[in-house]
């Protein structure tokens, strides 16, 4: 089965994100804290729900103060390469 795995790190104020998520053509996927502190860890979604192709995605997070960050900023990236 084809596993798609990407990781982002979230360094805004040193709150641990309240909500980490990665939208992969267009829905969105809750992340977790693979490693390292909350504040600024890595942020991993593994699937094996994603056939072989490139898919356009892109990271949001919330601190629960207020606090959000997109990345892109606007847009998305294209990929990730899936494998299997």
């Amino acid at each position: 089965m084809p596993v798609m795995r990407r990781r982002a790190e979230w360094f805004v104020r040193r709150d641990a994100p309240s909500l980490a998520l990665i939208y992969v053509d267009g829905i969105p996927h809750e992340m977790r804290n693979t490693g390292g502190r909350p504040h600024a860890g890595v942020y991993s979604y593994k699937s094996r729900q994603f056939l072989s192709a490139m898919h356009e995605y892109y990271y949001y997070f919330e601190d629960g103060k207020g606090g959000a960050c997109r990345m892109p900023a606007v847009g998305t990236f294209h990929g990730p390469v899936v494998t299997r």
